[in-house]
């Protein structure tokens, strides 16, 4: 098969005449017509007959210019595609995140992100889930980019600190605990708890704070999602750690720990050995650089993340 004389039968099925044809492809007639005559030597079929000046596609050559239409714009689509991919002020990224991070950080992100000049034509596709996933996902090569937890012992991974949330113990207003605002964390002792579905890394941190203090509690309650954790505990089943996501209007208050909480870290992520588009580099050195520019519209919301004015 000869692409190029292919691509030259898709000009004469357009025009239906040879010296259009031709002059289009920027070719003598007899180099198109004896490239044609190619074809239909190869396939054994006749594409076109000769009509005066013009020419009439035969059956076989209509349906062989149906499928080209289709197989050039199809590749045309894919030029483009790679266009943008090599522009670094355009072309689609593919990120994934933990859940949370779904109803603020992200958006507020991508929104502060494509209000720069020029950059309005970034395309993004979105996955969350547990750390878990987003590291097999970057493994995968499902996603460009991840913001996770976790920093998983894997050579192939490469992971940039951008944020660190407070951690709070949240509770029901209807809790007897709710009459203060700040507890120790030795209060939680046998209290019914919400916890997060394991695996998962940030109830892994949350067992170590209470093992560490020696404080047992009762896991009553799971889920993998922190807006149904809040939920659980506003309905007053539990107590449960969170990071200090958006919790609107819940039946919920929020107490500081007296021996203090550690953040929950928030890394960018990315696969080493997978290649980088231009635009996903962007991307990257845009996330790196404007946490604090988050972090001042974060201020006037009930969504509390500290933001590191360096990066290493």
């Amino acid at each position: 098969m000869n692409f190029q004389y292919l691509k030259y039968f898709s000009v004469l099925a357009k025009t239906e005449h040879v010296t259009k044809a031709a002059e289009i492809l920027a070719i003598s007639q007899p180099s198109l017509s004896n490239a044609i005559h190619a074809l239909e030597k190869e396939y054994n079929v006749k594409l076109y007959e000769k009509n005066g000046r013009n020419i009439t596609l035969t059956k076989y050559g209509r349906q062989l210019a149906e499928y080209l239409d289709r197989g050039f714009h199809e590749i045309e689509e894919g030029e483009q595609l790679l266009l943008r991919m090599a522009n670094p002020t355009q072309g689609h990224v593919d990120i994934g995140f933990f859940n949370s991070l779904g109803t603020f950080f992200i958006p507020e992100l991508i929104r502060t992100f494509l209000a720069q000049p020029g950059y309005g034509q970034f395309t993004f596709t979105y996955g969350s889930g547990s750390d878990i996933k987003l590291r097999d996902g970057l493994k995968k090569g499902d996603f460009d980019l991840t913001f996770c937890s976790i920093i998983w012992p894997d050579e192939e991974l490469e992971y940039i600190k951008v944020a660190e949330q407070r951690m709070f113990v949240i509770v029901s207003q209807d809790h007897p605990l709710a009459k203060k605002d700040i507890i120790s964390i030795k209060e939680l002792e046998g209290l019914p708890f919400i916890s997060y579905t394991q695996p998962c890394g940030l109830q892994t941190t949350i067992n170590l704070i209470l093992s560490d203090a020696h404080v047992n509690v009762n896991h009553v309650h799971f889920s993998e999602q922190g807006a149904t954790i809040a939920g659980m505990v506003a309905a007053n089943f539990g107590v449960s750690i969170l990071p200090d996501i958006p919790l609107p209007d819940l039946n919920i208050k929020k107490l500081e720990v007296e021996e203090g909480l550690p953040p929950r870290n928030i890394y960018i992520s990315r696969n080493k050995n997978k290649y980088l588009s231009a635009s996903a580099r962007t991307f990257l050195e845009y996330s790196k650089k404007h946490c604090v520019e988050i972090q001042s519209h974060s201020n006037s919301l009930s969504y509390n993340v500290n933001f590191p004015k360096s990066y290493t």
